[in-house]
């Protein structure tokens, strides 16, 4: 943990030496440079999005105290293209790590040990867990594509973004295959045909197609992740697929682990997810 917060810091103090790159013209978003810029402590409320059986939280709760390393409050006022445009001159360029890199920085305390957490590395899916062993897949774990490879994360830096790419149990990642994520009662059908540790496959709650339903411990970080891909690589999110993400965003905010998570994967890719830092922006943009 020292190791990783020192090389965050060291990532910080760089990326600060130097203002990001404009935005492009056609992005229609003003130039920003970052500075000694504070987060303020409290969230907007969320926007008051429906879903089956589901009732949201009033307001988010309020953000931690964290250091003045991120120019996201100069971004408060912004939405929906204008916000999209300025998020994405922050995100764009990032140092990739190619695939056999990114495997070796999740399985490997030599490759930065991004997923070694406690001595082990925990399933995204199932929450199971397999001590490393130096190798770039330990026991039966292997590197998942939340947003999958056939939907365009399939050639680089998407393949290989470490913002998107968790491990999980070889079993889990094939069931999951590149289904879309959202959530299914498993009590109230007779259909669900996979069910590990909280996670499941089934029909969407309230009518659809087949869904993979996250456990709830890691919902929010999958959303936050797919927020970042569509963002980072400009694809789009289908509105089914999104209403789920947004209310997994709200149910389940950025905890210690997921920030810690960020930080490691700055330090070796020099950006970072800014929705783990700022999930409310999710609110402030109406599409994906």
């Amino acid at each position: 943990m020292c190791l990783r917060t020192s090389l965050s810091l060291c990532a910080v103090a760089l990326l600060g030496c130097s203002s990001p790159p404009p935005v492009p013209a056609d992005l229609g978003a003003p130039d920003l440079a970052p500075g000694d810029l504070a987060r303020t402590p409290d969230a907007p409320a969320p926007a008051d999005l429906a879903a089956p059986d589901r009732a949201l939280p009033d307001r988010l709760p309020p953000w931690p105290d964290l250091a003045d390393d991120r120019p996201l409050k100069a971004l408060e006022n912004l939405s929906d293209g204008a916000l999209k445009a300025a998020l994405l001159n922050l995100v764009k360029n990032h140092k990739s790590l190619g695939y056999d890199g990114a495997k070796k920085a999740i399985f490997t305390s030599a490759g930065g040990g991004v997923d070694i957490v406690g001595g082990v590395i925990e399933c995204l899916y199932t929450g199971t867990t397999t001590p490393p062993d130096g190798t770039m897949g330990p026991g039966t774990l292997n590197a998942e594509h939340t947003w999958p490879q056939s939907e365009g994360a399939d050639k680089e830096p998407a393949r290989s973004d470490l913002n998107h790419i968790f491990p999980a149990e070889n079993s889990a990642n094939s069931y999951r295959s590149s289904l879309p994520f959202g959530e299914t009662d498993c009590a109230a059908s007779s259909s669900c045909s996979w069910s590990v540790g909280g996670s499941q496959i089934g029909p969407a709650t309230g009518g659809g197609g087949k869904v993979f339903s996250v456990r709830p411990a890691r919902r929010g970080d999958v959303a936050r992740a797919h927020f970042y891909f569509a963002l980072r690589y400009q694809l789009p999110i289908p509105e089914s697929e999104e209403k789920w993400l947004r209310l997994w965003n709200q149910a389940d905010p950025p905890d210690g682990r997921e920030r810690d998570r960020a930080a490691a994967i700055e330090a070796l890719q020099l950006k970072r997810n800014p929705f783990v830092d700022r999930p409310d922006f999710v609110d402030k943009i109406a599409d994906f």
